[in-house]
C-alpha cells in the first residue's frame, strides 16, 4: 500500500507524462530524464545523466537551440521552441519543447511534444498556398476580392494585362465605377445574389477598360460570410463575342437569303427523305414545309420523270455535285411545276448530313419554250403547204417561159424583159425549195 506522505505527485506526473522531459544544468547536462524521453532517444535512463540536451538536437538546429537555452537563463521566464529532435528509430522529428528556469535553482526543466503530424500538414497546406500564389499570380484570368462595400481589396497582376490598370491603381476604388452604365443595374442584382449566399457563374456585363475600350467579362464569384469577402474570377470574353456576333450575323444573313429567296432548299437524308424544306416552297409550290419533312422525291415527281430521281441518286454518291435534268413536281392546286435543281453532298458534314438541293422554279420559262416549238412546228407546216402551193404558178411560168424564145420575141426590150422575169422567177423558185428542204431537215429521220 502506497504511503501518502512519501507520495510526491510531481515526481510521478515527470516520469508518466507521454512527453519528452528532462532536467538539466545550465549547460545542458541532463541530470534526470523520464522513460519517454530515455525511449525516445534509445538511451537506457541511466546514461541519461551523461549525456548533454543538445546531443539529440538535428545538426541543423543546434544554434538556434543553444540560443534558445541562452535566452531562457537570460529572462528567467518560460520560452518555446520547434526544433528537430531524435525521437526513436534513430530518425528526427519535429517537436515543440517548453523550458523554464526553475526558482532559486540553476536547474532547467524541459518538455517536448511531438509535432511531426502537424509540422506535416504545415507542409501541405504551404506547398498549397505556393501552387495557389503561382496560380494567383500567373492566371489569365482575373483574380480578385471585393470587400461588402464592392470595393477591391486584392487582385492579381492579369488586371493590367485585360483592363490597362495595375493592381495597386485598383486597390480601395469599387468595382462599379469601371462597369458599363447600362449593365449596373444587373450588376448589383448579380452583386447581392452572391453576398445572398448564391454562388454566380458566367454572369457577363461591360467593363471600361483604362483607354476607354469596353471590354466584354464574364465572372465567377462566391461570398464568404467569415470573411465578409467576394472572391471573383473574370475573363475576358470580347474576341469570343465579336466572334459569336459575326456568326449570328451570318446566320441572320445566311436565314434571310433561304427564307426570303424565290429558290427552294431542302436537306434530303440518306435515307432520301426530306430533313428540311425552306418557307419559300409556300412560293414556289404552295405547300408548306412540313408536308414534305419525312417524305421523299417520289412523293411529288411526275411518274413520268422517275426515271431522273433513280439517276440523281445514283450519281450523287458518285459526284460532290450534280446538275438533275429538268423534272416535274405537282404544286398545292395539282398541277406540275417544272423544276431545276443542283444538288450538293454533303452527308458527311454533321451539321447537314445530308444533300443540300438548290432548286429553280422555271415553268414559265418550259411552258414559253414549248410554245415556241409548238409555233415553230406549227410555221414548218404552213410553210411547207404554202411552198407547195407556191410551186405550181411559179412551174407554170417558168413553163411558159421556156416557150417563149428569141425567135418569137424579137423586139430587144421584151427581149430585156424576159431575160428578168427568169431570173426572179428562179430566184423564187429556190427560195420556194430552201423552205421545202429546211422543213425536211428539221423532221427527225425516219428508222429503217
Amino acid at each position: 500500500m502506497i504511503n501518502v506522505s512519501d507520495f510526491n505527485l510531481t515526481d510521478y506526473l515527470f516520469n508518466v507524462s507521454k512527453n519528452f522531459n528532462c532536467l538539466t544544468d545550465e549547460s545542458g547536462n541532463i541530470i534526470i530524464a523520464n522513460q519517454a524521453f530515455c525511449h525516445g532517444v534509445n538511451i537506457f535512463k541511466f546514461e541519461s545523466t551523461s549525456k548533454n540536451f543538445l546531443n539529440f538536437v538535428h545538426p541543423d538546429d543546434k544554434q538556434e537551440t543553444f540560443n534558445w537555452i541562452n535566452k531562457i537563463l537570460a529572462l528567467n521566464a518560460r520560452t518555446d521552441v520547434e526544433i528537430q529532435y531524435l525521437a526513436g528509430g534513430g530518425r528526427f522529428e519535429w517537436m515543440s519543447w517548453s523550458a523554464i528556469k526553475l526558482p532559486d535553482k540553476s536547474l532547467l526543466y524541459f518538455s517536448g511534444r511531438s509535432i511531426k503530424d502537424l509540422k506535416a500538414r504545415e507542409e501541405k497546406l504551404n506547398a498549397f498556398l505556393n501552387d495557389y500564389q503561382k496560380i494567383f499570380e500567373s492566371s489569365l484570368d482575373v483574380i480578385c476580392s471585393i470587400d461588402a462595400d464592392g470595393n477591391y481589396i486584392r487582385l492579381n497582376k492579369a488586371v493590367y494585362q485585360m483592363w490597362g490598370y495595375r493592381p495597386e491603381e485598383l486597390l480601395g476604388t469599387n468595382y462599379l465605377d469601371y462597369i458599363h452604365p447600362d449593365d449596373k443595374v444587373n450588376t448589383i442584382t448579380a452583386t447581392e445574389k452572391v453576398k445572398a449566399g448564391k454562388v454566380i457563374t458566367n454572369f457577363e456585363n461591360r467593363f471600361i477598360h483604362k483607354n476607354g475600350e469596353v471590354r466584354y467579362i464574364t465572372w465567377s464569384a462566391t461570398w464568404s460570410e467569415s470573411d465578409r469577402v467576394i472572391f471573383s474570377v473574370a475573363r475576358d470574353i470580347t474576341e469570343l463575342k465579336m466572334q459569336q456576333e459575326a456568326t449570328l450575323m451570318h446566320e441572320r444573313r445566311l436565314e434571310s437569303l433561304v427564307q426570303s429567296g424565290s429558290d427552294l432548299i431542302g436537306i434530303i437524308s440518306a435515307d432520301q427523305t426530306y430533313t428540311y424544306v425552306s418557307p419559300s416552297v409556300k412560293t414556289t409550290l404552295g405547300k408548306q414545309p412540313e408536308d414534305y419533312i419525312g417524305k421523299t422525291p417520289y412523293d411529288f415527281i411526275h411518274p413520268d420523270d422517275v426515271h431522273i430521281i433513280d439517276k440523281a441518286f445514283q450519281d450523287i454518291l458518285i459526284y460532290k455535285k450534280i446538275n438533275v435534268p429538268v423534272h416535274r413536281y405537282q404544286d398545292s392546286e395539282g398541277k406540275w411545276r417544272w423544276l431545276q435543281t443542283i444538288a450538293t453532298n454533303c452527308i458527311d458534314d454533321p451539321a447537314i448530313n445530308g444533300y443540300i438541293c438548290n432548286t429553280t422554279d422555271i415553268t414559265l420559262l418550259k411552258e414559253r419554250e414549248l410554245r415556241i416549238i409548238e409555233q415553230n412546228e406549227k410555221l414548218k407546216e404552213i410553210a411547207q403547204i404554202n411552198s407547195h402551193e407556191l410551186r405550181k404558178p411559179v412551174a407554170s411560168i417558168l413553163g411558159i417561159m421556156q416557150l417563149m424564145n428569141e425567135e418569137v420575141i424579137k423586139d430587144e426590150l421584151n427581149i430585156t424583159i424576159l431575160g428578168h422575169l427568169k431570173t426572179l422567177t428562179n430566184e423564187l423558185d429556190d427560195i420556194i425549195k430552201r423552205i421545202i428542204d429546211n422543213a425536211h431537215d428539221d423532221e427527225p429521220a425516219e428508222k429503217v
